[in-house]
């Protein structure tokens, strides 16, 4: 009873409902107390849950459903804390992803209290998946520009992304890049170390100091003279993200050079003829 007399107070403090199940030794369970905020997620009050419990789980999709009774009964099965997400259709025809926490305490007659927590999560589920299609179309304009080679990663600069033209660049396929630091895998051996030291500073100062004209190693070993620009962009859950765009800089060289070289042939060639009239 003081359980319950503790969820009715804090029924006040939270966007959601506050549930109390009775469970077993052999694992029935049994809901003794649902808030009034349950109104505000399935639509329907909490004497009609008390009376047919059942009826709110009904409001997933079968599939959903399935795992969500599964992710439960597992939980209760192994006395551990359990969390879920799931997608339902409230008794007024709306869709909404609901999460549920629960946590179990073993009672003095040999019963779990199991109390668990539901809120709405639609925003933030909304959220996410146009994050992911923003990602991926992002991902899908970049691996259609092979001139251009895109990295991104986190602060401890581990690779995140790799997309074509880095692997075209630097001669490592994605699969072989993703999971691996950038220092190991780009950087020159004697510039590691001030790489790393102008990145670590970079984030405190959300400055890019490593952004301009490197000479940077090819997975051949090679070097690759590069135009590097680096992004510093932070994500609400993956936090500090970099991306990095590079430009390879080989042909602009090469066509100096032979610029340079048709102007020398050019002064020689003037050479030779003011010689001959002479």
């Amino acid at each position: 009873r003081m359980e319950l007399a503790r969820l009715v107070l804090g029924e006040a403090l939270v966007l959601g409902a506050l549930m109390a199940y009775d469970v077993t030794p052999d694992g029935h369970g049994e809901l003794v107390y649902i808030s009034e905020g349950c109104i505000d997620l399935w639509a329907l009050d909490a004497p009609t849950i008390l009376a047919d419990e059942g009826a709110i789980w009904m409001m997933a999709p079968r599939e959903e459903r399935r795992l969500l009774r599964h992710s439960f009964i597992e939980a209760v099965r192994d006395a551990v804390p359990w969390a879920h997400e799931w997608r339902i259709r409230d008794a007024r025809g709306q869709t909404r992803w609901l999460r549920g926490m629960g946590k179990p305490r073993a009672r003095p007659d040999g019963r779990t209290r199991w109390t668990v927590f539901v809120n709405d999560v639609t925003d933030s589920v909304r959220a996410r998946a146009l994050d992911l299609a923003s990602d991926d179309r992002f991902r899908r304009i970049f691996d259609s520009i092979p001139s251009i080679a895109v990295q991104a990663y986190g602060p401890d600069m581990i690779v995140r992304y790799w997309n074509r033209g880095s692997e075209q660049l630097y001669g490592f396929s994605a699969e072989e890049a993703i999971g691996r630091s950038m220092l190991e895998l780009v950087i020159p051996p004697a510039l590691r170390s001030s790489f790393d030291r102008n990145f670590l500073r970079s984030l405190d100062g959300h400055t890019t100091l490593n952004s301009g004209v490197h000479w940077l190693q090819r997975k051949d070993g090679r070097t690759v003279e590069v135009q590097c620009n680096e992004i510093i962009t932070e994500h609400p859950e993956r936090g500090f993200e970099i991306y990095c765009i590079d430009f390879d800089l080989t042909p602009r060289r090469e066509a100096e050079d032979q610029r340079l070289a048709l102007e020398a042939q050019l002064r020689e060639s003037q050479k030779l003829e003011a010689l001959g009239t002479l």
